[in-house]
C-alpha cells in the first residue's frame, strides 16, 4: 500500500470512528449532560432562570493584616497577575470548598500521587474535608499582598457564596448565601 492509499485509509477510519462516537456522546448529554471535551459544539443554551432567578457562585477573599486591619477582595483583585478567564478555576482548585470523601484514600495511591503529582495530591487531601496549601503557595500569597498593599498579611479567609440575581426587580436584586470558608494562615506577622 503506497503512501496515498494508507492516508485515505486513515482518514475513512477517524471518520468512521467520528460517527461511531456521536451516538453514545448524545446519550451522554441526554443522560447527564453535555461532556467536555466534546465532538460537537455545545447548545450555548443560556442561562437556566428558574422563577426569574440566575445562580451564580462567587468567592470573597478576607486578608487580615497583622496590624489588626483586614480588607475584602475579590478573586480578580486577589489574583490580579492572572487572566480573568484563569481566576475562578485556580480560586476553586487551590482554595474551593470541599467536603469530605466517604471512603479515605489508601495509602499506597497517596503515595502514587505525592511522587507522580504534587498538585493533584493536595487537591485530593483537600477532598478529604482537609484545607491543604503548601509553604511555598504562603510564602507565594504572603509577598505578592505585602508587595501590593504595603503590609504582611497575618491570614486569608477564602469565602464561597452562592449568589441569585433576581432579573424581575430593576435593578436585579443580589441575594448570597455562605457555602463555605476556607481559612489559610500565614504566619507571617513575627518575622
Amino acid at each position: 500500500m503506497n503512501y496515498e492509499q494508507r492516508n485515505r485509509v486513515v482518514a475513512r477510519c477517524l471518520f468512521a470512528g467520528v460517527i461511531a462516537v456521536l451516538p453514545v456522546q448524545h446519550y451522554v448529554i441526554h443522560r447527564f449532560g453535555e461532556p467536555y471535551p466534546s465532538l460537537i459544539m455545545p447548545s450555548f443554551a443560556g442561562v437556566d432562570t428558574k422563577n426569574g432567578k440566575v445562580q451564580q457562585q462567587s468567592t470573597d477573599v478576607n486578608v487580615e493584616f497583622c496590624g489588626g486591619n483586614d480588607r475584602v477582595l475579590t478573586a480578580n483583585e486577589f489574583l490580579y497577575d492572572l487572566p480573568t478567564s484563569h481566576v475562578t478555576a485556580a480560586m476553586d482548585w487551590m482554595f474551593g470548598p470541599r467536603t469530605p470523601n466517604s471512603h479515605p484514600i489508601p495509602r499506597w495511591k497517596r503515595w502514587i500521587f505525592r511522587h507522580v503529582s504534587p498538585a493533584y495530591c493536595k487537591r485530593v487531601l483537600r477532598g478529604e474535608g482537609t484545607s491543604f496549601v503548601d509553604n511555598e503557595t504562603r510564602r507565594w500569597i504572603s509577598t505578592q499582598i505585602a508587595a501590593r498593599y504595603g503590609h504582611r498579611p497575618k491570614s486569608i479567609s477564602v469565602s464561597w457564596y452562592a449568589d441569585s440575581y433576581d432579573l424581575t426587580t430593576a435593578p436585579p436584586a443580589r441575594s448570597r448565601r455562605l457555602l463555605s470558608v476556607v481559612p489559610v494562615a500565614l504566619n507571617t506577622c513575627g518575622q
